[in-house]
């Protein structure tokens, strides 16, 4: 673990939902944000090399699930998000390192 979380900025595009903020501490997502949905559920998460990879869950009204998958950037990850862990739509995604 490091010594303090990392706070990256995330945006998903066409569909806002998974707009908002992560924390990484280490190699693993430890919260999720959304601006949108509100705070997430965990479920999943690896980073390890140049890879990314995340699920989560918001328990609003309807519990709605997405996967991220990433690969590293010189400027943080990008990658794909999909709905309900479907591959048939899935939407670019970026995070950004605010430090």
């Amino acid at each position: 673990m490091s010594e303090q979380p990392i706070r990256w900025t995330t945006q998903s595009k066409p569909n806002p939902d998974l707009d908002g903020h992560m924390f990484i501490d280490g190699d693993r997502v430890i919260s999720y944000h959304s601006d949108r949905l509100g705070d997430a559920v965990v479920l999943d998460s690896h980073i390890g090399g140049q890879d990314l990879k995340l699920k989560v869950e918001f328990q609003n009204t309807v519990k709605e699930k997405y996967e991220v998958r990433a690969l590293k950037t010189d400027h943080g990850y990008h990658g794909k998000a999909s709905k309900d862990f479907a591959d048939l739509v899935e939407e670019d995604w970026t995070a950004t390192d605010q430090g």
